[in-house]
């Protein structure tokens, strides 16, 4: 590849949602060179963001009953897109309607609570009677809590970066 085009990517305008790229160096099939960056993914359930700051918000999609496939292809999503490392997570409901007993289970254990330090559940206030018993009924091996209001949620999460 020519240092002219390796430079130019170098300052190539990247979209804050998502950009990718890929190069072959002309002489082969084999030989690319991909950049991506990807601080958005946006599913059929949940859209997923990953701050600057390092936090993860989850925001998962209206009017949605949640069964055990469906938890395990948001589990798989947001490994996939952040990996195991543990980092705070902002969960935004914004209407999830029912969660099965077996989702509940599989979100609260192994895969589930992979790469979370900490979860902070923000939730309009016909929503948190539901959020709030199934807090009280999950034992998690990372603070949980709470939140009605966005910026206070972020400062508590705030707390538990690196």
């Amino acid at each position: 590849m020519p240092l002219r085009t390796f430079l130019s990517l170098l300052f190539w305008p990247v979209s804050s949602e998502f950009s990718g790229i890929t190069i072959a160096c002309g002489r082969c099939c084999f030989c690319h060179l991909m950049i991506v960056m990807s601080k958005v993914l946006d599913t059929d359930f949940v859209k997923l963001e990953l701050l600057d700051s390092g936090i993860l918000v989850a925001t998962y999609k209206r009017r949605m009953q949640v069964n055990l496939s469906i938890a395990r292809e948001i589990v798989r999503a947001r490994l996939a897109f952040a990996g195991r490392m543990p980092r705070p997570v902002l969960v935004k409901n914004e209407g999830v309607v029912e969660m099965d007993r077996e989702a509940r289970e599989y979100v609260t254990s192994g895969d589930g609570i992979a790469g979370i330090s900490a979860a902070a559940i923000l939730t309009d206030q016909l929503s948190t009677i539901y959020i709030m018993s199934f807090i009280q009924t999950v034992a998690t091996p990372f603070p949980m809590e709470h939140f009605e209001a966005e910026g206070e949620a972020m400062r508590w999460l705030s707390g538990f970066l690196d």
